[in-house]
């Protein structure tokens, strides 16, 4: 049985950062999963919200993936063990290992969470592990929506290599 007392934040006021699991893994299906959200995730301007990130907690590994569907689930707000504020679903873009040096990250998902894995929010130090270019031909374009302070960057060579479109409605400078 789910224990959610147990995932609820001690203290409402502490940082989102902090590694403090926010939910947990509900249900698994392919790159996608479904995670069940202890409290509305509105405290210091963040939100649960379609296109912020979460991470699972899967073993030695942090899943990373990108909310696409929230929903308030049946029974919200009742005190049962399953007492979850809503469920939102979230595609995986990679994951982040610890390797001998640093943590690194890595398109796709080699290993898969379990029901019940804790969600974790995605803070400034990981976005930064999911968006590294390094190379000689990465260009800055811009900045992350998900987060100002980080600068957008995409590798030429890569892209020259790929079939690949520029989009965007009239004004907004595609050049």
């Amino acid at each position: 049985m789910l224990n959610a007392e147990r995932l609820r934040p001690k203290d409402p006021s502490s940082s989102l950062a902090s590694g403090q699991s926010i939910g947990q893994v509900v249900s698994v299906r392919g790159s996608k999963a479904s995670v069940g959200l202890v409290a509305p995730l509105q405290r210091d301007g963040v939100r649960a919200t379609v296109g912020k990130f979460l991470g699972i907690s899967a073993g030695p590994t942090l899943l990373v993936g990108v909310i696409t569907n929230v929903l308030v689930s049946e029974g919200a707000g009742a005190t049962t063990e399953r007492a979850w504020h809503s469920t939102a679903d979230v595609d995986f873009v990679g994951e982040i290992k610890q390797s001998a040096a640093s943590p690194q990250f890595q398109r796709g998902v080699t290993d898969y969470p379990a029901i019940g894995d804790p969600v974790l929010p995605i803070g400034a130090r990981e976005l930064r592990l999911v968006y590294n270019v390094s190379s000689a031909s990465a260009v800055q374009i811009g900045h992350l929506q998900q987060d100002s302070s980080i600068a957008a960057y995409v590798d030429v060579d890569d892209m020259l290599c790929k079939h690949f479109a520029v989009l965007g409605t009239t004004g907004v400078g595609r050049a």
